[in-house]
Parts: C-alpha cells; sequence; structure tokens
C-alpha cells in the first residue's frame, strides 16, 4: 500500500508537512499491520532535484503549515535545495515495509514537455542522485543506498517516458528507433530493462510504468502521453524489448476466477500426469459397492440373516444405509481429520465430497419409484409432482446461499469458515495449491451495482513482466497501482 506518495514536493496538499505527514503514515501503517501480515506499506517519496520545488508548475497550498524548522535538516536557519528532501519525511522502520520512488523523464530540465530522446545513463543518474543538481554541496545522498540498502528493505520504482503530441520541436536520433515517441520511450524502457540498472540496485524489486494520458503543469497544462501499449507498435516494441530483456510476461497478481475455484472445489488427488491407480481405487469401489449392491438383494431371497426385519417395507432400506455412509463420508472429509476413514474417502471413493454420491442416489432412486407413480397417478401428475419436489429443493438451497452471505453482512460476524474454500491440495493443481483460499461468493457485492458505467470497467488493469522471481514490472493504470512481486 503506497500511501500519500510523493510528500516532498509541493503539488500534492499533504506535502511538505514532515510531523504529521509520519504520524498519518504510522497510523495507517499500524491498521494495515494489524489487519493482515500479507499487506506492505510503502514509503515513496519524489526524486530530490528541485527540492523544495518552491517554483514547481502546479504547486498547491499545503493542507496545513509547512513549519520551516522540520525542514531545515542542516540547521542552517534556512529551507532550501541545500536541505534534505527524505529523511524529514521518513516514518521509521517498524511502519515501512517498502520504500520508492518516482522516476520520470519530462526531456531535458528546463525543456519539460519536449520530445527529447532520453541520454543514455539518464536513470543511473538519477538513482545515483547526481541528476539535475545545480551543485554537489546540494546532493543527497542516493535513497537506494540510504534507505534500500542501509535499511535492507525492497525497492519500488514509479517511472514513464513523456511524450507531447503538441511539441513540434521532437528529436530524432538519427538511428532506426522509428517515430518520436517510440524513439523516446523505447530509450527510456530499455534502461528499465537494463541488465545494469538491475544488477547496481539489486535491491529494485518493482517498477510501475504510468500508464495514463493526462495534462501536466510543467507542460503549461498540455496533455501529454505517457503510456507505453496504447499503440500496436509501442506494444510490440515494448513486449519485445521485454523478451530481450530475459523478462518473462504474466500477470503481477494472480486471478482467483470461479473457473479456477470450480476447478480446486473438484477434489480428487493428482499426484503428476499418471493418475492410474487413483482411478483404479475409484471404479474398483464402485463397482464392488454396486456388486454388493445387487447381491444382497439376490442372497436375501435364500439367506434369512441377509433380509431386513422389515423386509416388506416400502422403501430400499438398502439405499437408506447407502445414504446413511455417504453422509457419514462427507461429514469425516470436510472437518478434515486424518485417519483411517479419511484416506479412503479422500482416495479411494470418487464422490469424496459427498454430492456425486447424492447424485447417484437420486438417479436410483428416481428410476425405481417414477414407474411407481405413473402407475398411480399418470405420467402427468408424476412429472408434476417430481417438479415441485425439484423446486422446493432448488428454492430451499438458494435460500441458504442467501441466508449464509446476509449473515455475513452482519456487523462483528464472519462467515468467512463457509463462503471460503481453502484448498487442501486435493485439486487439480495437487500440492502446490495447498492453502490457496478460494471465494465462494465471488464478486457478489457488484449484483447490487446495477448497470455500471463502461468507462470504470477498464480503470485499474494491472499487468507484469518480471525477471525470474525477484523483479515484477507493471503498467499502472489512471488509478496509478503499483504492483510487487
Amino acid at each position: 500500500m503506497r500511501f500519500a506518495r510523493e510528500m516532498n514536493g509541493s503539488w500534492t496538499s499533504w506535502s511538505q508537512q514532515p510531523s504529521a505527514y509520519r504520524d498519518a503514515f504510522r497510523v495507517v501503517a499500524d491498521a494495515v499491520h494489524d489487519a493482515t501480515p500479507d499487506a506492505s506499506m510503502l514509503w515513496s517519496p519524489a526524486y530530490g532535484a528541485g527540492y523544495p520545488f518552491v517554483r514547481a508548475d502546479g504547486a498547491v497550498d499545503g493542507s496545513g503549515p509547512r513549519v520551516a524548522g522540520q525542514l531545515d535538516t542542516n540547521d542552517d536557519g534556512t529551507f532550501d535545495a541545500s536541505d534534505d528532501p527524505h529523511a524529514p519525511y521518513y516514518p521509521g522502520d517498524s511502519a515501512v515495509d517498502w520504500v520508492g520512488l518516482s522516476i520520470y523523464h519530462f526531456g531535458r530540465v528546463q525543456n519539460f514537455g519536449e520530445n527529447i530522446v532520453p541520454e543514455a545513463g539518464d536513470l543511473a543518474a538519477r538513482l545515483d542522485e547526481t541528476y539535475g543538481y545545480d551543485a554537489r554541496a546540494d546532493r543527497p545522498d542516493p535513497l537506494y543506498e540510504t534507505y534500500a540498502e542501509g535499511r535492507d528493505q525492497p525497492m519500488a520504482i514509479e517511472t514513464g517516458a513523456l511524450f507531447n503530441p503538441g511539441d513540434t520541436t521532437a528529436e530524432t536520433s538519427g538511428d532506426d528507433l522509428g517515430e518520436p515517441e517510440l524513439a523516446i520511450k523505447r530509450a527510456w524502457w530499455r534502461q528499465v530493462f537494463s541488465t545494469g540498472t538491475l544488477t547496481d540496485h539489486p535491491r529494485i524489486q518493482a517498477i510501475a510504468w504510468l500508464e495514463k494520458k493526462r495534462k501536466e503543469a510543467e507542460v503549461d497544462g498540455q496533455t501529454v502521453d505517457w503510456r507505453a501499449t496504447h499503440t500496436p507498435e509501442l506494444a510490440s516494441a515494448f513486449l519485445r524489448d521485454a523478451r530481450t530483456a530475459g523478462l518473462t510476461t504474466g500477470p503481477v497478481t494472480r486471478v482467483l476466477d470461479q473457473e479456477a475455484g470450480n476447478e480446486a472445489t473438484a477434489q480428487y488427488r493428482e499426484n503428476g500426469p499418471d493418475i492410474g491407480d487413483h482411478m483404479g481405487w475409484i471404479i474398483g469401489c464402485a463397482v464392488l459397492a454396486l456388486g454388493l449392491f445387487a447381491f444382497s438383494g439376490i442372497a436375501g431371497r435364500y439367506i434369512t440373516s441377509w433380509r431386513y426385519p422389515n423386509e416388506h417395507d416400502s422403501r430400499d432400506q438398502r439405499l437408506d444405509f447407502l445414504r446413511g455412509w455417504t453422509i457419514a463420508a462427507v461429514v469425516v472429509t470436510h472437518i478434515e481429520l486424518s485417519g483411517p476413514y479419511s484416506f479412503i474417502t479422500l482416495n479411494a471413493i470418487g464422490g469424496i465430497t459427498g454430492a456425486e454420491m447424492f447424485v447417484l442416489l437420486f438417479c436410483v432412486v428416481l428410476g425405481m419409484v417414477y414407474p411407481t407413480g405413473i402407475r398411480r397417478l399418470g405420467e402427468w401428475a408424476t412429472a408434476v409432482g417430481a417438479f415441485r419436489r425439484a423446486r422446493k429443493q432448488y428454492l430451499t438451497a438458494l435460500g441458504v446461499v442467501v441466508v449464509v452471505y446476509l449473515i455475513g453482512m452482519l456487523p462483528l460476524v464472519s462467515a468467512k469458515a463457509i463462503t471460503t474454500f481453502t484448498d487442501r491440495g486435493t485439486g487439480a493443481n495437487g500440492d502446490a495449491a495447498s492453502g490457496q483460499v478460494y471465494d465462494l461468493y465471488s464478486n457478489v457485492a457488484r449484483l447490487v451495482d446495477y448497470r455500471p458505467r463502461g468507462t470504470r470497467s477498464s480503470s485499474c488493469c494491472c499487468s507484469g513482466w518480471a525477471r525470474g522471481s525477484s523483479t515484477s514490472w507493471a503498467c499502472s493504470s489512471c488509478c496509478r497501482c503499483s504492483c510487487r512481486r
């Protein structure tokens, strides 16, 4: 979670109020850390050249006073470029899990908005805190060295390269980089993808590209384009360079859709591609059960001890016995206690959740009672009766689903135990998916969002490119989401 980014700038209402900012960050961090161990807090200032940005375009009034005494880090009585642009705002190691930095190619210094191809080493110069400073004395220690290396924290970068469609002074490089927009953005993303960049800065573990077209104050309010994939030419070049750099493409975060959940809930153990042994067990047990079922009826005609005490009852008590056994199998399977019986229900019986067994029993019973009903009542009346019974069962199941959902909406009530499914490694993905939690009510909250606006459907779409398992790359959309490993 990146809270109140670029707090050292002058273009946000929360900027340059270090004491209030640190307090607010800690409050949010405590809440996030208390809620879940799976969320991380990202502290992300802006690149320091030009600090304190008193003449920056787009500067706004702060939500509170900017106290010079808190910002004068060198105690010379003046808040100016010689003061540290990062240290006053750092909330502390206990609140920060990741450090971040906003680094953009706007063009050349004093030429913001001109379509200028980045020079080699521009990104590295920013990471080393040497780009854009008037004097060596004004340069702070690199944020990467002080906070990522110095505090042993992973680092994330938000970046992008500006293209101004309204600029007529576009510089071309003279090589094979192509049209100005491609030349500018490819020169920048090649530095981002550079093996040297990641080798020299190994703690960089996530980079988000600003995938948006918007107005920028630094370009006199003109609309500029930061996107790297909005044309087929750009997208193809981006993908080609990403693969050349050794990156593998794919989503940054796994999407657990309904199909994935359905596959996981189909519980059967699959140890590698060969499932012959398990299927053999299942088929063998099914054949044995059907054989015993049929044999018991035949044997009961000749062996008295094989008969039920009330043998002339209209109900076939063998079915009641099988149904009772299935219910016991369902209970044993779902309480997940290890033992010989659970081993049989999980590994040797096809209907391990009970659903398959009940469907089988239903079909058998229907085949037994339907002909009798036709003889007594006729086809139409029997069919109507079966339909009414099916409707009652369907509405009952639907009512249970709705009641469970409504109970989960009550304050102080958690229904996660029955509205989620935890993969025990018995699905198609085996032990690799063990522990994954699937939402059985996926997207149900959207049922009340009638007629969603189409413009919202693509408002936040992350895709990613990763080098091995150590670095994530994301295109952040108009909501400017950042994706982490």
